[in-house]
Protein backbone atom coordinates (compact mmCIF):
# COMPACT_ATOMS: atom_id res chain seq x y z
CA UNK A 1 0.00 0.00 0.00
CA UNK A 2 1.45 3.38 -0.95
CA UNK A 3 0.27 6.83 0.03
CA UNK A 4 1.92 10.18 -0.56
CA UNK A 5 4.82 9.61 1.84
CA UNK A 6 3.89 6.31 3.51
CA UNK A 7 4.75 2.80 2.38
CA UNK A 8 3.10 -0.19 4.00
CA UNK A 9 5.14 -3.26 3.10
CA UNK A 10 3.98 -6.85 2.81
CA UNK A 11 5.67 -9.67 4.65
CA UNK A 12 9.42 -9.98 4.54
CA UNK A 13 11.49 -13.16 4.93
CA UNK A 14 12.61 -13.38 8.55
CA UNK A 15 16.32 -13.55 7.68
CA UNK A 16 16.03 -10.16 5.92
CA UNK A 17 13.69 -8.47 8.37
CA UNK A 18 16.04 -6.43 10.57
CA UNK A 19 18.03 -5.18 7.59
CA UNK A 20 14.78 -4.21 5.86
CA UNK A 21 13.44 -2.43 8.95
CA UNK A 22 16.52 -0.22 9.24
CA UNK A 23 15.43 1.52 6.03
CA UNK A 24 12.28 3.00 7.58
CA UNK A 25 11.50 5.96 9.83
CA UNK A 26 9.33 4.17 12.41
CA UNK A 27 7.45 0.97 13.15
CA UNK A 28 3.70 1.03 13.67
CA UNK A 29 1.97 -1.19 16.21
CA UNK A 30 -1.74 -0.47 16.03
CA UNK A 31 -4.35 -2.79 17.53
CA UNK A 32 -8.11 -2.83 17.72
CA UNK A 33 -8.49 -2.87 21.49
CA UNK A 34 -12.21 -3.56 21.20
CA UNK A 35 -11.74 -6.76 19.20
CA UNK A 36 -13.27 -9.87 20.70
CA UNK A 37 -9.99 -11.79 20.48
CA UNK A 38 -7.71 -9.00 21.70
CA UNK A 39 -5.75 -11.34 24.00
CA UNK A 40 -3.72 -12.56 21.01
CA UNK A 41 -1.96 -9.18 21.06
CA UNK A 42 -0.51 -9.75 24.50
CA UNK A 43 0.66 -13.23 23.55
CA UNK A 44 1.85 -13.08 19.96
CA UNK A 45 2.65 -9.49 19.07
CA UNK A 46 5.70 -8.71 21.22
CA UNK A 47 7.87 -9.96 18.35
CA UNK A 48 7.14 -6.74 16.48
CA UNK A 49 8.36 -4.78 19.47
CA UNK A 50 11.58 -6.82 19.67
CA UNK A 51 12.21 -6.57 15.93
CA UNK A 52 11.66 -2.80 15.86
CA UNK A 53 14.03 -2.37 18.82
CA UNK A 54 16.66 -4.57 17.22
CA UNK A 55 16.51 -2.38 14.10
CA UNK A 56 16.70 0.80 16.28
CA UNK A 57 13.37 1.85 14.80
CA UNK A 58 11.19 4.24 16.83
CA UNK A 59 7.82 2.67 17.63
CA UNK A 60 4.40 4.25 17.31
CA UNK A 61 1.75 2.28 19.14
CA UNK A 62 -1.68 2.77 20.57
CA UNK A 63 -2.17 2.78 24.31
CA UNK A 64 -1.92 -0.97 24.95
CA UNK A 65 -0.35 -2.48 28.03
CA UNK A 66 2.36 -3.69 28.33
CA UNK A 67 3.63 -2.03 25.13
CA UNK A 68 2.93 1.47 26.39
CA UNK A 69 4.95 0.84 29.55
CA UNK A 70 7.94 -0.50 27.60
CA UNK A 71 7.85 2.24 24.97
CA UNK A 72 7.46 5.14 27.40
CA UNK A 73 9.79 3.86 30.12
CA UNK A 74 12.63 3.21 27.68
CA UNK A 75 12.00 6.22 25.41
CA UNK A 76 11.75 4.10 22.28
CA UNK A 77 8.71 5.64 20.68
CA UNK A 78 5.34 7.30 20.97
CA UNK A 79 2.02 6.03 22.31
CA UNK A 80 -1.38 7.45 21.45
CA UNK A 81 -5.02 7.12 22.46
CA UNK A 82 -6.32 8.29 19.08
CA UNK A 83 -4.45 8.23 15.79
CA UNK A 84 -5.67 11.79 15.23
CA UNK A 85 -3.47 12.92 18.15
CA UNK A 86 -0.26 12.13 16.27
CA UNK A 87 1.25 15.28 14.82
CA UNK A 88 4.35 16.06 12.80
CA UNK A 89 5.75 17.85 15.86
CA UNK A 90 5.25 14.74 18.04
CA UNK A 91 6.91 12.52 15.42
CA UNK A 92 9.91 14.85 15.26
CA UNK A 93 10.16 14.93 19.07
CA UNK A 94 9.98 11.13 19.13
CA UNK A 95 12.92 10.88 16.74
CA UNK A 96 14.95 13.46 18.69
CA UNK A 97 14.33 11.78 22.06
CA UNK A 98 14.70 8.17 20.87
CA UNK A 99 16.93 6.03 23.06
CA UNK A 100 19.21 4.39 20.47
CA UNK A 101 21.11 2.58 23.24
CA UNK A 102 18.12 0.52 24.32
CA UNK A 103 18.00 -3.20 23.60
CA UNK A 104 16.14 -6.10 25.11
CA UNK A 105 18.08 -8.57 27.21
CA UNK A 106 19.82 -11.15 25.05
CA UNK A 107 19.86 -14.91 25.40
CA UNK A 108 23.13 -14.58 27.33
CA UNK A 109 21.34 -12.57 30.02
CA UNK A 110 19.00 -15.50 30.63
CA UNK A 111 21.40 -18.37 29.99
CA UNK A 112 21.75 -19.43 33.64
CA UNK A 113 17.97 -19.35 34.12
CA UNK A 114 17.45 -21.41 30.97
CA UNK A 115 20.00 -23.99 32.14
CA UNK A 116 18.18 -24.34 35.48
CA UNK A 117 14.85 -24.81 33.73
CA UNK A 118 16.29 -27.42 31.38
CA UNK A 119 17.94 -29.29 34.25
CA UNK A 120 14.66 -29.33 36.14
CA UNK A 121 12.73 -30.54 33.08
CA UNK A 122 15.28 -33.25 32.50
CA UNK A 123 14.54 -34.72 35.93
CA UNK A 124 10.79 -34.63 35.22
CA UNK A 125 10.74 -36.20 31.78
CA UNK A 126 11.11 -39.99 31.66
CA UNK A 127 13.83 -41.37 29.37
Amino acid sequence: IKKKNIIFENRCPIHLLIEELTQYDFGLMFYNTEAINFNYVRISEPNKLYDFCEAKLPIICNNVLPFREIVEKNKIGLCFDKIENITKKKLNEMKLNYNYNYSFPSYDDYESDIKKILENLETCIPH
